[in-house]
């Protein structure tokens, strides 16, 4: 029995599309493994660019300049490490006096410029005045859109006047009621203990970050130099004249401290035994000469 012509072409577009599909899962699957493949020859490639640098890094450390670089690097790695342990150690104090003397109720007060519990009137008005806006407006703008198209109907026209009329009242209320002593003391309270805390710390600690250990933050910039350094060396090979000279930074006036704790840590002061050190060891040895600038306690 002969097969319908209509079937024979069905089955002939079928094997087609298998085929199709088949060569496309091909490609796809191909395409896959050459994007494996490249990618694990591309990671093979920096793994051997990084070990040559390395290589080349060290080869160089070996040369004059790399020897003048590891000694200056010895001197940087100190004067960058008691750095960042007086950084911390001061940060560490500043947070520990704010922990004590700043309650979290007083910390959660500035953050939401709360300082008093808002009476029901001054809690009604905060909440109701955007809400009574908002309906009054829709209403509005409701009404003079069907009036100008001539849609508007008897019982809802005259539900919306009551509820505007109600809206208006209620937010007329809201605008009349009189909070003014209630909000000067909220400033009052909020002022007084602003004071408070700017009498302790000198600052406000809750909007201010803490006071510079060092003479114009100096100590950032001598960090900030030494790392960048360090960090480029392997790629760079810094010459003599581009080693940084090593600067101990100057500490301020402990007079100026107004917290305790801190004038403690300003008296064991550890940088003008470290600047006299890079003093007399020549600092960067053939690169930038050591020069101090420590002291002022």
């Amino acid at each position: 029995m002969a097969q319908d012509p209509y079937v024979d072409q069905l089955k002939r577009l079928n094997r087609k599309s298998d085929l199709a599909n088949a060569l496309n899962a091909a490609q796809l699957l191909q395409h896959q493994r050459i994007i494996s493949q490249n990618k694990e020859l591309l990671d093979l490639r920096h793994q051997q660019l990084a070990e040559e640098r390395q290589y080349r890094f060290k080869m160089w450390l070996q040369s004059p300049a790399g020897v003048g670089y590891s000694a200056w690097h010895a001197k940087a790695a100190d004067l960058l490490a008691a750095i960042r342990a007086f950084d911390e150690a001061w940060q560490g104090t500043w947070d520990s006096e704010i922990s004590a003397a700043v309650s979290p109720h007083e910390r959660q007060q500035v953050s939401t410029n709360r300082y008093l519990p808002r009476p029901l009137p001054v809690a009604v008005k905060k909440v109701l005045n955007p809400v009574l806006v908002g309906i009054a407006t829709a209403i509005l703008l409701w009404l003079v859109v069907m009036q100008m198209v001539g849609r508007v109907f008897d019982g809802s026209y005259w539900a919306l006047l009551i509820l505007l009329a109600g809206s208006a009242g209620a937010l007329a209320w809201t605008l009349l009621f009189d909070d003014t002593n209630f909000v000067r003391a909220e400033e009052a309270m909020a002022d007084n203990l602003r004071a408070r805390r700017i009498h302790l710390f000198g600052v406000d600690p809750l909007t201010s970050p803490v006071p510079s250990w060092s003479v114009n933050c100096e100590h950032l910039a001598i960090r900030r130099s030494i790392e960048s350094v360090i960090g480029n060396a392997p790629m760079q090979f810094p010459g003599p004249a581009e080693l940084p000279a090593l600067e101990a930074p100057r500490c301020v006036d402990a007079a100026t401290i107004r917290l305790a704790s801190h004038r403690d840590l300003l008296a064991i002061n550890p940088f003008v035994q470290l600047g006299a050190a890079l003093r007399d060891g020549d600092g960067a040895g053939d690169g930038g000469s050591a020069t101090v600038s420590s002291g002022g306690q």
